[in-house]
This record gives structure tokens, C-alpha cells and sequence, in this order.
């Protein structure tokens, strides 16, 4: 079973982290980025605090895999997280590796500059044959980063190793480095949004609200001067 806890409006957290957590926010070097990381940190402890590990959300402990992804200490609970601008995403699985990305659809990328990059021929030309659009080229993307997460690399490896193929509306396969991983696709608001989940598993995916289990909603609005 994958639990899948979505955020695609502004939230107001209060910050929630251990002492290792402060030091590593401390060391931004930019106070945007350190308040969108402390923000998805103190998300991520409150979330498993509050429904998969009984202690303290500041004393929760990490590990990391041998790629770098962290995980629970003391668990078998794998968790990964993605965040676009105000969006965030957080996965968490009892049943195996899990991967997730959330990527804000800017209508202004030029993406056929980033698809010779990114894209296995095979996914070219799967691109080519769909429009070339804006829409099909995040779905790519967000498919083939949540399987690189799963797998615990990333894209430190080059992305056209990770091959989607057998699409669907909803979902695809993505041939990794490792194994076979099932991509579920989902397009919110301006933000695609995906999980990947071991190919065999077949894993459920249940879907909830940060906001609502938080009860940290603040809607920004703009002020006319």
C-alpha cells in the first residue's frame, strides 16, 4: 500500500525539526530555498508523527540509502518527496521502494530544447507522435524522475537510462537501471504529478490531503497597490 499526501496551494507550516535538521537549514545560502526545504522537512515529520511512527515528530530518525535516499530508521516505512514551487508531494510506502515527483507545467519552457537531453529515442518519437505537446513532455518527465527516486538515484545517472514504454491514460512502465517500476500519472491544476511503484508489487495508492491533515491552510492572495 502507497499513501500519497498532495499540497498544490500554499501552506502555512510551523517549522518542526531536530537540531540536525536546524544545522543543515542554516547552511542555505538562500532564504528561499531554506524556508522551502525547512517547510517540506517539518511536512514530512508531521505527516509520519501523526499516522505511521509513534514518537515525536522532531525525533524521528533518518537514514539513507547507499544511493542517498532516506528512509525511516527503525522502519520498514520508504518514504520520498517532490516539491514545485508552492506544490508538494509526499509518498510513503509499507510495501517497497517509492518514488514520487510533482513538477509545475510551465507553459513557457521550451521543451524541445530539453527533450534531445532527457528523452530515449523511443520516447521521441512516442512525443512526436502525440503532438509534441507541452502536456505529454511532463508526463514523460515526471514518470521517468519518481522511477529515478524510486530507485534511490535520481537523476545522477543520465535520464534517457530510464525508458517509459506501455502507456495508458493513467500510467506507464518505466525500465530503470534495476528493474521494471509502474509510473501513475495524475494532472492537477497546472502541476503533473507522479508515483512509481515496484512493476511486480501492483501497490494501491491511496490518496489524501496535507492541508486537511495539517489543518495549515493560508490562501496568498494578491494585493492591488
Amino acid at each position: 500500500m502507497v499513501d500519497l499526501w498532495v499540497a498544490t496551494a500554499p501552506l502555512d507550516v510551523a517549522p518542526c525539526l531536530s537540531s540536525a535538521d536546524v544545522q543543515r537549514a542554516i547552511a542555505f545560502v538562500y532564504d528561499v530555498d531554506r524556508e522551502r526545504w525547512t517547510r517540506s522537512r517539518s511536512i514530512v515529520r508531521r505527516i509520519l508523527a501523526a499516522r505511521y511512527v509513534s514518537t515525536c515528530p522532531e525525533q524521528i530518525g533518518f537514514a539513507a540509502h547507499p544511493g542517498g535516499k532516506p528512509y525511516v530508521e527503525g522502519s520498514t516505512l520508504e518514504f520520498n518527496l517532490s516539491h514545485s514551487r508552492d506544490a508538494v508531494a509526499l509518498a510513503v510506502s509499507d510495501s517497497g521502494p517509492v518514488g514520487v515527483d510533482i513538477e509545475w507545467s510551465n507553459p513557457e519552457t521550451d521543451v524541445t530544447e530539453l527533450t534531445d537531453t532527457v528523452f530515449h529515442p523511443d520516447e521521441m518519437r512516442f512525443w512526436r507522435r502525440s503532438g509534441a505537446s507541452h502536456a505529454i513532455f511532463y508526463r514523460l518527465w515526471c514518470a521517468k524522475e519518481a522511477a529515478a527516486k524510486a530507485e534511490g538515484t535520481g537523476f545522477v545517472v543520465d535520464p534517457k537510462l530510464f525508458v517509459t514504454s506501455r502507456w495508458d491514460h493513467d500510467h506507464c512502465f518505466v525500465r530503470g537501471t534495476r528493474q521494471l517500476w509502474r509510473a501513475t500519472i495524475a494532472v492537477e491544476n497546472e502541476y503533473t504529478l507522479c508515483v512509481a511503484t515496484p512493476a511486480c508489487a501492483d501497490a494501491a495508492i491511496r490518496r489524501f490531503s496535507i492541508a486537511e491533515q495539517l489543518g495549515c491552510v493560508r490562501e496568498f492572495r494578491e494585493v492591488a497597490s
